[in-house]
């Protein structure tokens, strides 16, 4: 087992044997926090998670969950520290429309195309497509439309978290969409 993974190992045993909310509530200072973290998180750890990520970026420590890589670990997560917003910021629909890049701009709504159900199914946890199913139905199948509610609802907070440019980038790779994610790496970073 790597020293990495083994350190990883120790803080998820380290996760499981605290009580959760009492450290919230002295870390995080807000009972509002500790509510939304309940009523969010599907599961104890999950709440862990949620708790310390939101503690580490109130300190300015901003981290992120990626899949743990090799040995035994093979299948967890980790945190890691995140990249900071680029030039541009945080996404809006706007930038999809448009985004600046060296060629120009880059229209990602267009781009996306007729890939809209995979990568919505990616982007918004809809591992069924049921969601993505009822946006086709209710925009009588443009792509374009689709694909704009589907950004829109994960701009809201409807989707993978966080909403983020390296998000958005994960789930067009997932969805075998590299060209554009590449595009949209160089023009964010």
């Amino acid at each position: 087992m790597d020293s990495e993974c083994s350190m990883d190992h120790l803080l998820d045993i380290a996760l499981l044997a605290f009580d959760w909310k009492s450290v919230g509530r002295r870390l995080l200072n807000s009972e509002q926090n500790i509510e939304d973290i309940s009523r969010n998180e599907p599961s104890e750890e999950n709440r862990r998670e949620k708790m310390l990520m939101m503690w580490r970026a109130q300190k300015g420590v901003v981290t992120k969950m990626v899949p743990r890589g090799g040995g035994s670990c093979n299948g967890a997560h980790r945190m890691i520290p995140e990249d900071p917003p680029g030039p541009l910021g945080e996404p809006s629909i706007a930038l999809l429309m448009a985004l600046p890049s060296r060629g120009g701009t880059i229209n990602v709504i267009q781009r996306i195309g007729v890939n809209y159900s995979t990568f919505g199914i990616f982007l918004l946890n809809d591992d069924n497509g049921t969601l993505v199913d009822a946006l086709k139905s209710e925009h009588l199948l443009n792509a374009e439309n689709i694909t704009t509610a589907i950004l829109q609802r994960w701009l809201e907070g409807k989707g993978k978290t966080p909403v983020s440019w390296a998000t958005l980038i994960g789930a067009l790779r997932q969805a075998t969409l590299n060209t554009l994610a590449d595009q949209i790496e160089a023009a964010t970073k």
